[in-house]
């Protein structure tokens, strides 16, 4: 008698280790599944604060960009009228053509100071900008002091070649740097699906193991955990996808890129002209220059969409290829009178009309700019509540679920 009862003690104790040790589990397991809650609430926030800051920063690039292609413009537009200043026929027109310089110079520098006071990591180069339009200025107008002398010719050399050696590079070089940095970067994005997929994979593992202890296969509550955690996943991932894509706002600034390539073009064009003509430069060969500009203007543009500007950009080509004709035999009076008369019609009407469409293109791109970052907004704070509440069902479901395998070793 006393062997069957030491073995049913023996017996006994064992089962009694066993039931034991499966409550520790199953709470280290409702430990863990509190642990992966927590985890995508912290990342699903920190997501959101990062996708907040890179929008922040792609749109000041953005509109970087935007700013300094208008300085690169507004200096053209200031040369050429400069240029116009020197050789024009009355004092009058003289004023005229030199009040538009002023302006158009006194924009470019309320373009740099707006870059200023966006002021990036890519913007160092500022400083020699102001400084550089401040020696140009100062070129023009001692140009414009000795107007129709060789020393004011030799003024308005020196200040074409200030504009060709830094202030045109340097904004070239704004424009290049603030367009790369605005494209689509998924940067942190990528770290929600990933913790998401891993809580996943965790809840599935917690639910095989807590089948195995309780030989149950369904818990309820990890189940709805686990479709939880997958939502999220599924979700971050389409957010993250569409955040590195290509959208309106890269599509509204390559749009802003081709047209305003073709616009410097135009305006380089002219102010190639008519800084030639005043200068009286028989140096190097203009019209091949001239002509190189035009090519590369039209190269990205849209023969069909943009017919009016590839007529216009040819008008401008046409009229500045007869100057130049006038300049390559020296008849300089000829050039000058030719130069006058086709800036009082055709040149300036197409100018004019080139301009208008870069306007519109600018327009266009900063009203996208700022749709994007709204509804970009948005999808930050959907993110942030998707995650946190999602983390929050994930711990109620999960730890609930477990909680019922508890109650049966009580």
């Amino acid at each position: 008698m006393t062997i069957p009862l030491t073995r049913l003690r023996t017996a006994t104790a064992g089962l009694a280790g066993r039931t034991g040790h499966t409550p520790r589990r199953i709470r280290l397991w409702q430990l863990s599944i509190a642990a992966m809650g927590l985890m995508l609430a912290v990342v699903g926030a920190g997501t959101t604060a990062s996708l907040t800051q890179q929008l922040e920063q792609a749109s000041i690039h953005a509109n970087q960009y935007l700013r300094a292609g208008d300085i690169q413009n507004q200096l053209l537009v200031a040369h050429a009228a400069s240029a116009r200043a020197f050789v024009a026929a009355s004092e009058k027109d003289a004023q005229a053509n030199d009040e538009q310089a002023v302006q158009a110079r006194d924009t470019a520098a309320t373009r740099i100071v707006e870059m200023a006071a966006q002021r990036t990591d890519l913007d160092s180069s500022l400083e020699s900008l102001t400084h550089d339009l401040l020696r140009y200025a100062a070129l023009v107008e001692a140009a414009h002091q000795q107007r129709g002398q060789d020393a004011g010719r030799d003024s308005l050399s020196q200040a074409d070649a200030l504009l060709r050696s830094s202030l045109l590079s340097a904004t070239e070089e704004l424009q290049a740097a603030h367009l790369a940095a605005s494209q689509p970067s998924v940067g942190w994005g990528w770290v929600l699906p990933l913790v998401a997929w891993l809580t996943v994979i965790g809840l599935v593992a917690i639910s095989v193991l807590v089948a195995r202890a309780s030989h149950r296969v369904f818990n309820t509550g990890l189940v709805a955990a686990a479709l939880v955690a997958l939502l999220i996943a599924f979700g971050s991932i389409s957010t993250a996808s569409a955040q590195a894509s290509p959208n309106a706002t890269t599509d509204a600034l390559a749009r802003v890129a081709a047209v305003a390539t073709a616009q410097h073009a135009g305006s380089r064009s002219y102010a190639l002209v008519a800084n030639t003509v005043a200068t009286r430069r028989s140096s190097g060969d203009p019209s091949a220059e001239l002509a190189g500009l035009l090519a590369t203007g039209t190269t990205a543009l849209d023969p069909t969409a943009d017919a009016d500007l590839i007529k216009n950009l040819t008008t401008l080509g046409k009229a500045g290829a007869a100057i130049l004709a006038h300049a390559r035999s020296q008849a300089w009076t000829a050039a000058e009178r030719a130069l006058l008369s086709a800036d009082a019609d055709a040149v300036a009407a197409a100018s004019d009309a080139v301009q208008s469409r870069t306007d519109a293109e600018v327009r266009v791109a900063r009203d996208t700019l700022r749709g994007a970052a709204e509804a970009q907004a948005s999808v930050g704070v959907m993110i942030a509540a998707l995650s946190v509440i999602g983390a929050l069902l994930i711990c109620v479901a999960g730890i609930r679920g477990l909680s019922q395998r508890l109650k049966e070793y009580r």
